[in-house]
Parts: C-alpha cells; sequence; structure tokens
C-alpha cells in the first residue's frame, strides 16, 4: 500500500537527486509533522508503507531505499518561505512581554521585503532590533527576520513552536502551526492575502 510522504532537502541534495545520484536512506515525514522539519525544498514521494520506519514521537520516518518517484512542491518558494516565517512568528507575538509592538513593526519589515517593498538595508535594521529583544516571545520574530527565508521559515516555526509549547496546556499545539503552512502550500493564503492586510 502507498502512502503520500514528504521530504525537505537542501538545494545540493536536491540537485543530487535530480542527477541520479540518490541517497541509500531518506528521512520521510507525514503531512502533519512536516512543520518541524523545513528546508528549502519540499518533495511529495509515494512510498510503499512496507520500506517506512516511521517514529511518531521523533514525527519523522526513514526510508531505506534511494528515492525515485517525486514531486517538487513548487509553491514553497522563497517569497512563501518568508512570508510563513511571519505568519509563525506573529502567532507568539503576544507573548513578546511588552515588545509586543515592536514585533509585529519588525514582522510588517520582514512581509515588505518578501513582497519587494523595502530594502535589505531595512530588513537588516529589523533583524539587529529583533535580536535586542530579550522577550522569549519575540525569539521567532528575530529568526523571521534572518536573511535567508528556508532558514527564516525553518528557525521562526521551530521557535514558535517551542514558545507556545512553554505556555499552552495543548499536547497538539503544532498543529495550528501545520494548518497555517499547509494554507500556504495548497495556495488557500497567498501573498496578495499579505498586500492586502498590509494596506489596510
Amino acid at each position: 500500500m502507498f502512502t503520500t510522504y514528504y521530504t525537505t532537502l537542501s538545494r545540493d541534495d536536491l540537485e543530487g537527486l535530480q542527477k541520479n545520484k540518490p541517497q541509500d536512506s531518506f528521512r520521510v515525514y507525514r503531512r502533519e509533522h512536516l512543520v518541524h522539519h523545513l528546508s528549502q525544498y519540499i518533495l511529495e514521494v509515494p512510498i510503499d508503507n512496507t520500506y517506512v520506519f516511521y517514529y511518531k514521537r521523533r514525527k519523522e520516518g526513514v526510508i531505506y531505499r534511494p528515492l525515485r518517484a517525486f514531486t517538487i512542491l513548487d509553491r514553497w518558494t522563497p517569497q512563501v518561505q518568508r512570508l510563513f516565517a511571519a505568519d509563525a512568528a506573529q502567532r507568539v507575538v503576544h507573548l513578546a512581554e511588552g515588545y509586543e509592538e515592536e514585533c509585529r513593526n519588525i514582522l510588517r519589515t520582514v512581509r515588505k521585503f518578501a513582497l519587494g517593498q523595502c530594502t535589505k538595508a531595512e530588513l537588516a535594521v529589523a533583524y539587529a532590533e529583533a535580536e535586542s529583544i530579550l522577550a522569549r516571545g519575540a525569539f521567532p520574530t528575530a529568526a523571521a527576520a534572518k536573511f535567508l527565508p528556508h532558514e527564516a521559515a525553518m528557525d521562526a516555526a521551530e521557535l514558535a513552536i517551542e514558545v507556545d509549547a512553554q505556555v499552552s496546556t495543548l499536547p497538539e499545539e503544532h498543529n495550528h502551526l501545520s494548518t497555517l503552512l499547509w494554507q500556504w502550500l495548497d495556495g488557500s493564503r497567498t501573498a496578495n492575502d499579505v498586500r492586502r492586510e498590509l494596506a489596510e
């Protein structure tokens, strides 16, 4: 029986895969666990469950076979990575302990940069400001302002989940962020939505 899983790869790993130099094993993730394992590229992979060893506590599986069939999720662009990072950080801004407004302004700059509405220098200033805020809820904001978009997405999501877990009584709080990620990946949330929000 085949099941759809996902894997995430760096540019170098993807190029190796496309040049028919597959690795002997791959880490794969269920749809709801993908948010914990982001990278530059997301691949959808149909896999025979016979060959997958899935570890629920680690939220990942391992397939000990070369990966032959896959589809790259083309909506996971650098722009979407950065906009998702801002959305992830926004979810915990209320925990920034007196710095909520500063964090919102920083995330506004992050979104504007993703949309081509401000410069690298402005993003750098926003990142430096975020780094200077030591409140727990501001850490995902600093991550979202990183220059490399896939790092911003990965770190903002991870830190938002971590901060949520420290204050939440819900054991599956990461599900909210997973839902948000898939809104970007399935196209139900787009850059045009963010443009409208910034204009309000």
